[in-house]
């Protein structure tokens, strides 16, 4: 009969073996040993004393597997990655690349040129560096830009991330409902900074994408940060909600800007303000349960949800039953969107429980 192979990569089975009262010893591969030696350049792989030399760290993983490292004190992470410009058909593809450079947790990013870099490109680099945090040019010349992460991932908590997301989140809502109440000074300028503040809920979300990349990469960032990687998971899917949210609440603002000039009489303007803060009411109550780690108000703010889409479906009905077509569909367009934050507010809190009985 045929040997089954390990459905798992490079995998094989060592038996620990009794050397004294209470010690135990496992052997190790040896061309993986061979491979940190070759590492080293103060080691000689042919030589039997380089092997003694290793020194090999341990930890103790939270599933009860145990990680052995040639890192036993602990190491940052330097990841490299090189863009080479003529592979780069324009601006906007070289923008996406930055940010996905990002994201997939790269420290250090090297961007060379076989010519004088263009100064579109250098502007489009330099737009990165505005919406990203913690990215700076540190070396520049006509053919070659060198861009470094000096952001210690554990200077940057990932529930202080998340608490910024909400914070930012919660005032482009205020602003939008003052905007459908009445601008104080010119609404498109209102609604313009709106927009713009959505981009630092953007890059807020591009962290925390990031922090949780290293996390899954990177077991000792686990142990660093103080998440592991099944939570970093989830924080990494409330990061993204809050972000459609932020998102929602433009469009919500966009809308009201249409509006604007329509006749909209008070009652209504007061049905949407109640529907807003409704949904909202939903989100903080299902941030509230994440951060306290509160299984209850999780439970709590997912059925809050079925008194919202009532509120929602009469509102509708209302819009639908006494405005004239135009309005009614700009209308149409900030309920879909409260609805939407209703429902990712929602998915949060189901987040929340899946990962707590997990934990339980």
């Amino acid at each position: 009969m045929a040997k089954k192979e390990s459905s798992l990569i490079n995998y094989e089975t060592r038996r620990p073996q009794k050397t004294g009262g209470s010690s135990y010893v496992i052997t190790l591969p040896k061309e993986w040993l061979k491979s940190l030696i070759k590492e080293r350049k103060d080691l000689d792989v042919n030589d039997p004393k380089s092997f003694r030399e290793l020194k090999l760290g341990l930890i103790s993983q939270p599933d009860n597997t145990l990680l052995i490292t040639p890192y036993p004190e602990g190491r940052k992470v330097i990841r490299s990655k090189h863009i080479d410009l003529e592979t780069i058909s324009d601006e906007t593809f070289l923008f996406r690349y930055l940010i996905s450079s990002y994201i997939a947790g790269f420290s250090e990013i090297y961007i060379n040129s076989k010519y004088a870099i263009p100064l579109s490109y250098r502007h489009t680099i330099r737009e990165f560096i505005r919406m990203v945090i913690a990215m700076v040019i540190i070396e520049e010349t006509e053919i070659f830009i060198h861009i470094k992460d000096v952001l210690d991932p554990v200077e940057m908590p990932f529930y202080n991330i998340l608490q910024r997301q909400v914070t930012t989140t919660k005032n482009m809502a205020k602003e939008t409902i003052e905007a459908l109440k009445g601008c104080s000074g010119n609404c498109t300028e209102q609604i313009k900074k709106i927009a713009e503040t959505d981009n630092q809920v953007d890059t807020l979300y591009w962290l925390s994408t990031r922090l949780t990349n290293m996390i899954l990469r990177d077991s000792q960032m686990s142990d660093l940060t103080g998440i592991s990687a099944d939570l970093a998971a989830n924080l990494f899917l409330v990061s993204r909600h809050i972000e459609r949210i932020a998102d929602h609440v433009v469009r919500i603002s966009e809308n009201v800007l249409k509006i604007q000039k329509q006749n909209i009489d008070e009652i209504l303007i007061e049905k949407i303000e109640n529907a807003i803060n409704l949904s909202f009411e939903v989100f903080e109550t299902s941030m509230q349960a994440l951060f306290e780690s509160d299984l209850k108000k999780a439970n709590d703010s997912i059925e809050a949800t079925r008194n919202f889409e009532n509120k929602i479906n009469e509102l509708l009905d209302y819009i639908t039953q006494s405005k004239e077509s135009l309005l009614a569909i700009f209308l149409d367009n900030i309920l879909e969107s409260i609805h939407r934050i209703g429902e990712y507010s929602r998915d949060i809190s189901e987040n929340v429980m899946n990962y707590l009985v997990w934990e339980e």
